[in-house]
């Protein structure tokens, strides 16, 4: 069925009861109006505190929250978001957060741009430390750091870059540089190029650099038990890692898997 003009406005004021309304009506989460825009992708568009409301009741529904429609998907469409307010209370994160949720497409394989080079697209234009946030989410969530540019026969272009297809978040990184060294000057921007950095040398995935820290625990478990160091006696000192220490390979291995570790900045891995 097309979504009558009404509902798609409802939609994008956030009208939580019209909408449901509509759909308890037994009409699909997924039908398109008649430009064959369904109704997630109108409210990605129309970002607001109100709509990401709703996105959560249509998530709950089946919406599917990577359909591309006039090569824009509901990810690109919350991006091109310029509600100041919205953006600083982390509301745009917390949408990218329910599009991750709900299986957002982190590396796309039909020729448009991964999500994450148009996140660093729009932190380098808006240093904000929430874009940032939007970048670390990705990260952490899988988002590749290879072959971030798709084609742009079919992609969208990406302002202020022309990368070939194969190119590594590091690159864009670099280009974004060339063409306003002041970003260098930016603690934001220089604190992701250090993660990346971090996670590129773990192995290249998030997954390897949250296994690193554990990774040198079972190294200085290693040390210690051939005598090549020691544990430092402290009135502080944790029963529960010396347990650790002494559990066969293995289990300390499945110990730690458990283990709340944090990075530098004290940022559980």
């Amino acid at each position: 069925m097309v979504v009558p003009v009404d509902i798609m406005e409802a939609a994008e004021s956030g009208d939580r009861d019209a909408v449901l309304r509509w759909l308890d009506a037994g009409n699909d989460v997924n039908d398109v109006d008649h430009e064959g825009i369904p109704l997630f992708n109108h409210i990605a568009i129309a970002l607001s505190r109100p709509c990401i409301a709703l996105a959560r009741d249509l998530i709950a529904r089946g919406a599917d929250v990577n359909r591309r429609v006039s090569r824009i998907s509901p990810f690109e469409g919350a991006m091109t978001c310029t509600v100041t307010d919205l953006v600083l209370a982390g509301g745009l994160r917390e949408f990218l957060e329910l599009l991750i949720d709900a299986g957002l497409t982190l590396s796309e394989s039909d020729g448009h741009h991964d999500p994450l080079a148009w996140a660093f697209e729009r932190f380098s234009r808006v240093p904000w430390p929430q874009f940032l946030d939007i970048i670390l989410t990705l990260l952490r969530a899988g988002a590749p750091l290879d072959s971030l540019i798709g084609d742009p026969a079919i992609a969208r272009p990406i302002p202020r870059c022309s990368l070939p297809r194969n190119s590594s978040a590091e690159m864009v990184m670099l280009r974004f540089e060339v063409e306003d060294p002041r970003l260098d000057e930016w603690e934001n921007w220089v604190a992701c190029e250090m993660l990346l950095d971090d996670i590129r040398a773990a192995g290249g995935t998030w997954a390897a650099y949250r296994r690193q820290a554990r990774k040198d625990v079972l190294r200085l478990r290693s040390l210690v038990m051939r005598g090549r160091a020691r544990i430092r006696r402290t009135r502080r000192a944790d029963p529960i890692v010396d347990r650790v220490f002494r559990l066969p390979n293995e289990l300390a291995w499945h110990v730690l898997q458990f283990w709340r570790a944090t990075d530098a900045e004290g940022e559980v891995l």
